[in-house]
């Protein structure tokens, strides 16, 4: 267990390392110091501006349905594991690793081409409808060979889906709005996240695992399919700050 814990802390070091050789341009460092100390409360206007904007909104909605309902699946893996499968420390490893292993293979999913009438933020939606559905059939799982798979999905779809949302977001805004919009899907996904787990916390404690993935799974096709409506209802052109 020491073993795993210190191997996970090491392998942060890289990224602690890299943070060193970004140098932020002094003129630009001193410009964004000043901004924020002279119109602290303009920074929240252009966040509530950008929130209008459909196109941004939207995928936005994707990521955070996604956190809310659908990541509580690793939270929770633990007690679908040993309520339903009755297994020990082993077989939730081997979950939590589909689980990875599917995340690995839905980072390649950026480099999958899409048609000009199908742009990733639809994409994404579309695969978050079934990430939904794949959560409904883990509810209903009873086969701990079968939950494997079906993780391995989960895990690429995830992926997948929030790769498409931050990729659509990225490229289709302005350089003066880009790093506003990463900030608003890292609190849209993570806000999520805690959410779900506390609501999820919640539906495990009054009723059971089944019936919590069983919500959660019917919540995200719902909305998600609501989005995904509205979503070929807006035009795609490039996002700007309106």
């Amino acid at each position: 267990m020491v073993a795993c814990f210190s191997a996970n802390a090491i392998s942060y070091l890289p990224f602690f390392l890299s943070l060193y050789f970004i140098y932020p341009r002094k003129i630009k460092l001193e410009n964004a110091v000043k901004a924020i100390r002279t119109k602290p409360l303009q920074h929240f206007k252009e966040f509530k501006l950008l929130l209008k904007n459909p196109k941004i909104r939207l995928p936005l909605f994707t990521s955070f349905i996604n956190g809310l309902f659908c990541a509580p699946l690793i939270t929770f893996c633990s007690v679908l594991v040993k309520n339903n499968f009755h297994a020990q420390v082993g077989s939730f490893g081997g979950a939590m690793a589909a689980f990875g292993i599917g995340g690995l293979l839905g980072a390649t999913s950026s480099f999958i081409p899409l048609p000009k009438s199908f742009t990733r933020n639809k994409f994404s939606n579309a695969v978050a409808i079934f990430l939904g559905m794949i959560v409904i059939a883990i509810a209903f799982n009873r086969s701990l060979l079968l939950l494997f798979v079906l993780l391995v999905i989960a895990g690429a779809m995830l992926t997948t889906s929030n790769i498409g949302v931050n990729t659509f977001l990225q490229q289709n805004a302005n350089n003066s709005i880009r790093g506003r919009i990463v900030s608003l899907y890292q609190l849209a996904l993570a806000g999520g996240i805690s959410m779900g787990a506390l609501l999820t916390g919640f539906t495990v404690s009054q009723f059971s695992i089944e019936t919590a993935f069983l919500i959660n799974g019917f919540m995200a096709v719902a909305l998600q399919s609501f989005v995904l409506w509205f979503q070929f209802k807006i035009p795609t052109e490039q996002i700007k700050q309106e």
